[in-house]
């Protein structure tokens, strides 16, 4: 009980610092003094402090570090790190993860600060993790990290460029793998919901051993991940005033576009107005299948009594699902002298859709593995104040298969309904050798590839009446490639889905940096101690030249139950390979059309005059032939297109605050962060609806940068871009509250940590998204907590937690309040023998509900904010051989 008590003490208290040879958590807690035998040792170990290059014993952290230890990890119901990180009070924004059911194609992400996934950086033991998705990606696919090998997790909650360079605007996140256990360790997890779908079976097992000269670990786990249906929950199916389903007007049977309306074929053969649609929500999944295998191994070995050679391998496969409703075939434009005599009458040419449910529904699934590799040198230089250095090389490759069955061929439909036009219109089945010919599996392949190249050295260089002046120092060579090959039908525009441009490309960096940290003054009057702390970065982009980052901070400790900080820096990002090299990329996005309606509609009445003068648009568009609104399709194809001459981003960072121990109240911490981030040159895809609507309020500049097209029988856009821009600027800035309590009662060890993040603003280009919940960037909620409740016995360990997502207010319609989400989640370990450890856990006990909101993506909510499996139930076995 005492390891593991210890453990719980330093992860609780959020980080874990040493400097002037005692122990200061700087976003938490005030910890007890380093051993000093410890400090004396001469042996090799491994030092990972993130957001710094100095060393624990060297370096006194100027922001916070959030830390998630192993036994939060080990009590909690925890498949992946995307459902650990997006759990945090720092995750904000729309970062996909397993109930994203379509455009992540498996990938689950993290978004600190609501900031986008492709500014935080993921380190894994302090090194980059090759980027990792479906092909030219932008962040890290959580997914390649598997939980089996996780001892613990740091969040650095600063711009962090000086130290990492481009990436690291928003933050870092560290994943530190576990150290080697003598024996063989076997983990068995299942879990499943209270409805009984959404399971989970995992198995993993990690062998140790250490030797005289040297230690070696080797790892496997294995993940199976049930899905769950949109159907299975009625908050999914049903709104709160009682409609059901998900209908899309591209319904099954066919319909035409005539006389102003959209007909269909009517059972006795006659034709009718179109009224109905296709309800889509029982093809989707609420929660997606994957199946996940992961092989890791550690190598440390000493080649002589100052230098150790070391060597890292990670490699991890996943197949991964997800299903949409049949395919939807739409804006097929028909001549009607090709189709002869019909109901069209005098129409020269008529519009015509169909649901392909005769094929069956549109399957993906990807295969998608991925290695990451280190092998390098660090040691001793004895005779230079016991300088520690260390030399290494990381290699990461992701490669991709993607699949997608039951598309159609839009030429060869148009020609088969020339054909055989009283087949297609007669709102019976297709026969199956019409499918033959006009369906088909579409098949692409995707990749990403990083090598880096880093040399480091730290040392204390000179004893000051303060203390030991500090320094590290190093240079990095990083090469990025990335690609994405589509399928031949899609890149010609001829699929039915979406139409995308293949992307290709690569670029390569060199970079310098140090780091220092000056103690300036020593047991003063109110001053224990002060020190000033800095780092400066050059480096030299193949695509955008040379620049600099700097970070500057300064460390006051008042007295040893006080102390106050701050931290200001500059960060840069770089457009990565999906930004710089892509193509034109076709996506169906939830957008309404300002001029919808909008004859008959009074809230659309800003919108009238410029709908009126846009000729493309009728007058009775949107209505029925009763002069009543008529549902609107949700979805419109948007062209994503690249940028024009994109340039880096550059941002500054502010953070300050104080951690405050009370001499007199022993175990209780209490600590409190003010941050703020400003990017300019943001680097964004211009928000589709918001530029719709300006278009249609008469701004003239919006219109022209959409390039709106409308199809000339239905008036419906027909295309729409959104190009990708330096949007101009990015800013966030909020509070970090923290309270830690350590306490002994009935001869148990108790520890309570309550985490607080209150978001003041999020702007972007002058918006404000703060407190607001939407479709297109997400949740930005201005409170968020996390509350944790621990006890330690001698032989058995119980947790409570509670997360609150903070109320919000729906991004189209501000008045509608969205009321906060709660949550509970227990557990109970119980060291049933020395070997064999059992736990029980439920997540979300009391089955809070996602919350529904008009503004809503799939099941009416917002599936990357809220909880959407509901009450979970699961059980671990862990047992040492």
């Amino acid at each position: 009980m005492l390891e593991q008590q210890q453990e719980c003490e330093n992860c609780v208290s959020g980080v874990v610092n040493r400097v002037y040879g005692f122990a200061v958590a700087i976003s938490v807690t005030f910890l007890s003094g380093v051993d000093s035998e410890l400090q004396a040792s001469d042996d090799l170990e491994r030092i990972i402090v993130t957001g710094s290059r100095l060393g624990q014993e060297q370096h006194d952290r100027l922001s916070p570090v959030a830390v998630i230890c192993a036994e939060q990890i080990r009590l909690g119901n925890y498949q992946s790190l995307e459902q650990l990180l997006q759990q945090t009070v720092y995750s904000a924004g729309a970062a996909s993860g397993q109930s994203t059911t379509n455009a992540s194609r498996g990938a689950a992400r993290i978004d600190l600060r609501g900031m986008g996934a492709a500014r935080t950086l993921v380190l894994v033991n302090g090194r980059r993790m090759v980027l990792s998705g479906s092909g030219a990606d932008q962040a890290v696919d959580l997914n390649t990290i598997p939980m089996a090998f996780v001892e613990r997790v740091e969040i650095y909650n600063s711009g962090a460029s000086a130290i990492y360079g481009s990436d690291a605007v928003a933050g870092v996140v560290n994943v530190i793998t576990r150290s080697p256990e003598e024996g063989l360790q076997v983990d068995l997890h299942s879990g499943i919901t209270s409805e009984g779908d959404g399971t989970t079976l995992a198995l993993s097992g990690l062998w140790g051993r250490t030797f005289d000269r040297g230690q070696i670990t080797l790892g496997m786990s294995y993940l199976d991940r049930g899905g769950s249906r949109q159907t299975d929950r009625t908050w999914a199916h049903c709104d709160p005033l009682g409609n059901c389903g998900d209908f899309s007007s591209t319904d099954t049977g066919g319909a035409g576009y005539w006389d102003g309306q959209w007909w269909s074929p009517g059972e006795d053969g006659d034709w009718q107005a179109q009224t109905g649609g296709y309800d889509v929500s029982p093809h989707s999944y609420l929660s997606t299948p994957q199946e996940r295998v992961s092989l890791f191994s550690e190598l440390r070995w000493d080649i002589s009594e100052q230098t150790e050679v070391f060597a890292e391998l990670l490699y991890s496969h996943r197949h991964s699902q997800q299903q949409m409703a049949p395919a939807p075939v739409s804006g097929v434009v028909l001549d009607t002298a090709q189709l002869g005599e019909g109901p069209w009458g005098t129409a020269s040419s008529i519009e015509y859709r169909r649901r392909m449910t005769e094929a069956g529904t549109r399957d993906y699934q990807q295969k998608v593995d991925t290695v990451r590799t280190v092998v390098g040198l660090e040691g001793r230089l004895p005779n230079f104040r016991g300088a520690q250095w260390d030399i290494a090389y990381t290699f990461g490759h992701n490669r991709a298969q993607n699949w997608v069955d039951n598309l159609a061929l839009r030429e060869r439909l148009i020609d088969a309904i020339y054909q055989q036009p009283d087949l297609w219109f007669s709102g019976q089945p297709l026969p199956a050798h019409i499918l033959d010919e006009v369906m088909y599996d579409d098949f692409s392949t995707g990749g990403n590839e990083m090598h880096l190249l880093s040399a480091n050295i730290r040392a204390d260089l000179w004893s000051l009446p303060a203390g030991e002046l500090a320094v590290a120092a190093g240079a990095e060579y990083r090469r990025e490639s990335g690609w994405s090959t589509p399928d031949p039908h899609t890149v010609a525009g001829s699929s039915s889905q979406q139409q995308q441009d293949p992307t290709q490309g690569h670029y390569n960096t060199s970079s310098l940096y140090t780091e220092l940290s000056l103690p300036l003054l020593k047991d003063r009057p109110l001053m224990q101690a002060l020190t000033a702390n800095a780092a400066l970065r050059w480096f030299d982009y193949s695509s955008f030249g040379s620049d600099i980052t700097w970070q500057l901070g300064l460390d006051w400790r008042v007295n040893p139950g006080l102390l106050v900080r701050g931290n200001t820096a500059t960060a840069y990002r770089a457009p990565n390979v999906s930004e710089l090299f892509a193509g034109n990329m076709g996506s169906y996005d939830r957008l309404s059309d300002p001029c919808w309606g909008v004859e008959a509609d009074p809230e659309r009445a800003h919108f009238l005059a410029a709908c009126r003068a846009d000729e493309r648009v009728d007058p009775n568009y949107g209505l029925g032939s009763d002069g009543a609104i008529l549902p609107e399709d949700p979805q419109t194809l948007v062209t994503r297109t690249p940028g024009d001459d994109l340039q880096p981003e550059n941002a500054r960072t502010w953070d300050m605050g104080f951690v405050f121990t009370p001499e007199r109240l022993s175990g209780l911490n209490l600590s409190l962060d003010y941050w703020r981030f400003d990017i300019e040159n943001a680097i964004s895809r211009i928000n589709s609806q918001s530029y719709l609507d300006d278009c249609y309020r008469g701004e003239s500049a919006q219109c022209e940068r959409l390039g709106i097209e409308r199809s000339d029988v239905t008036g419906r856009i027909s295309h729409l871009e959104a190009p990708l821009v330096n949007a101009g600027e990015l800013s966030a800035k909020g509070l970090d509250g923290l309270v830690t309590y350590q306490w002994q009662y009935g001869g148990h060890d108790w520890s309570l940590d309550w985490k607080i993040s209150h978001l003041i603003s999020h702007e972007l280009n002058g918006v404000e998204y703060a407190g607001t919940l939407g479709r297109s960037r997400g949740g930005y909620a201005k409170w968020r907590e996390e509350l944790l409740l621990r006890v330690v016995a001698d032989h058995w360990r119980g947790q409570y937690q509670l997360r609150t997502v903070g109320a919000m207010s729906d991004w189209s319609q501000p008045d509608f309040e969205v009321a906060p989400a709660v949550y509970h989640n227990v557990s109970f370990a119980s060291d049933v023998t020395k070997q064999l450890t059992l736990t029980f856990g439920i997540n979300n006990l009391f089955n809070e509900e996602p919350k529904y909101h008009p503004n809503h993506g799939d099941f009416g909510t917002n599936a990357e904010v809220y909880d959407v499996l509901g009450r979970y139930l699961y059980s671990k076995l862990r047992y040492h051989f």
